[in-house]
């Protein structure tokens, strides 16, 4: 996973990695926003 971070370079702690980093944990899963958020959190 770090390796796509570093090659999309994202980063974790900014909003485009943690969001990277919770697709990558739930996959295509057809998450709503709140989810999301909950996820974040």
């Amino acid at each position: 996973e770090q390796n796509q971070l570093l090659k999309l370079g994202l980063q974790r702690g900014t909003l485009k990695g943690e969001l990277f980093h919770i697709l990558q944990e739930q996959g295509c899963s057809g998450m709503k926003v709140c989810e999301l958020v909950k996820a974040c959190q």
